[in-house]
């Protein structure tokens, strides 16, 4: 990780760690609590990239929403979410080809909404647009050189293959995240159903130990949720 992405992911912890102190003494009549879970599509961004297939996966987790001031909401979220790519190129023959390129992490998003009206439902029905900072921390990975016998890989996704770089993807992940979604309100049953659509942006660059190769996460998730007032 270079000096540019430990600055940001230090910025982005104080943001995570300053709105969700701020937000608790002041949101308890207006705090809700909801699960998620859905589909993640994802794939690797950069200069370096020469070839990325899209992975599909699995994204769930949980949402708090601490703090509501007329149109706008704040949301911590903790999620597991399936990033990486499928077979992956990079630009420069010291890198090698993979036919899979698969990570798995946990990611606490801190998103700010603004609600909207929608002319159908009834008042029911609303829409909103949301986005924040994003930290994740990477839980497993799966990455195969493609020809290579086994997965070429220990827990920390060492492979020889990335000249001079004990581990090829860093152990944490910072993005950013913007999206759309919908709020259906559920006044006989009680709660809402969300349905959320997002894109998370990698900030960061993949390679670890001071490498310089461009290459980051990009993902699509699309969940539905559920949330209840506490």
């Amino acid at each position: 990780m270079n000096a540019g992405d430990i600055r940001r992911s230090r910025v982005l912890v104080w943001v995570l760690a300053a709105t969700m102190l701020t937000a608790v003494p002041l949101s308890s009549a207006s705090a809700q609590m909801g699960v998620r879970g859905g589909l993640s599509l994802s794939d690797l961004v950069g200069a370096d990239v020469t070839r990325s297939d899209s992975r599909a996966g699995f994204t769930g987790g949980f949402a708090v929403t601490l703090l509501s001031m007329g149109p706008l909401s704040l949301a911590p979220e903790v999620h597991y979410v399936a990033k990486g790519a499928g077979a992956a190129t990079f630009a420069g023959d010291e890198h090698p080809t993979f036919e899979d390129f698969a990570l798995d992490y946990v990611e606490v998003p801190v998103v700010l909404r603004l609600g909207f009206p929608l002319p159908v439902g009834g008042g029911a029905l609303r829409g909103y647009g949301e986005g924040g900072p994003a930290l994740a921390w990477r839980l497993n990975c799966s990455i195969v050189p493609t020809g290579g016998e086994g997965p070429g890989l220990s827990d920390d996704c060492a492979i020889g293959g990335f000249e001079g770089a004990e581990s090829v993807v860093n152990a944490a992940d910072q993005g950013a995240v913007f999206g759309l979604g919908l709020v259906w309100e559920l006044p006989v049953v009680g709660g809402a159903l969300i349905l959320d659509g997002r894109l998370t942006r990698g900030l960061s660059r993949l390679e670890g130990s001071g490498g310089t190769l461009d290459a980051r996460n990009r993902s699509f998730a699309f969940s539905l949720g559920y949330d209840v007032g506490f």
